[in-house]
């Protein structure tokens, strides 16, 4: 396996997925599916929840840089998840937990985890599919962060942003339709902010289950910011919202 968390070669692929190697996901060549030995790297795969995607040849080209793949690409996870139940343990007091829905750039998740290490996030929670997830690429924008910032890979990001809920955690979405600044309004001890794509912003389902949606104002001949940028900004609001409490009450 390389440094950026690549494994490739129908062997290496399949003895890693025996040895429980932490893939992110499968690619599989399109025209070459149904090899036999491709068609276990694909059972084995979904039997441990890992997604399989199928691709042109030129993708998984392009992955290895060309190498002998033989039709199939893994990517390892450069960092362990934890679990839901793990971040809501360390859920005590002021607590600021960020969903992502569907960021599909590891360059943002990288950026985003630098953020969230900064103003201490507890948390940080991604859907297991459609998403980018803890890869070298995301490691090495991270600057370093991915190994401070607890992540949770769940398989419905619905049913975990519910089961926030139900904790006591406000569900704060940001998306340029709300009606209120992120700057206008005060932030209870426990908030999850959900981030939406980079193209589509939050999926229809997570959009309606926010408690409250926040925009951020903009002037220009943009309508939207960066994801990691967005994020940037809404965090630290909390951060210092939070920062300025404390200070009062002391």
């Amino acid at each position: 396996m390389n440094e950026e968390g690549i494994l490739y070669g129908r062997h290496p692929v399949l003895e890693g997925l025996k040895g429980k190697t932490p893939f992110e996901k499968i690619y599989i060549s399109q025209h070459e599916e149904n090899s036999e030995i491709l068609k276990e790297i694909r059972r084995t795969a979904e039997f441990r929840g890992i997604p399989v995607l199928f691709a042109p040849r030129e993708k998984l080209n392009q992955i290895t840089g060309n190498r002998n793949h033989q039709g199939v690409v893994g990517i390892a996870s450069a960092q362990e998840y934890v679990s839901l139940e793990k971040i809501l343990k360390t859920a005590a007091g002021k607590t600021i937990l960020l969903a992502l829905d569907h960021i599909e750039d590891p360059q943002n998740l990288g950026a985003v985890l630098r953020t969230c290490d900064a103003v201490g996030v507890k948390g940080v929670i991604l859907p297991k599919r459609r998403s980018t997830g803890l890869t070298g690429g995301a490691a090495k924008a991270s600057a370093g962060a991915i190994r401070y910032v607890p992540v949770a890979r769940v398989s419905n990001l619905h049913q975990a942003l519910l089961t926030l809920k139900k904790n006591g955690f406000l569900i704060l979405g940001a998306d340029q339709s709300a009606e209120k600044s992120y700057r206008e309004i005060s932030y209870p001890d426990q908030v999850v902010l959900v981030m939406g794509s980079e193209h589509k912003g939050l999926s229809f389902l997570i959009k309606n289950n926010c408690d409250l949606l926040v925009k951020i104002p903009m002037t220009g001949h943009l309508d939207s910011l960066n994801v990691s940028a967005a994020a940037s900004l809404i965090l630290y609001e909390i951060f210092f919202k939070f920062k300025s409490v404390e200070t009062a009450k002391s």
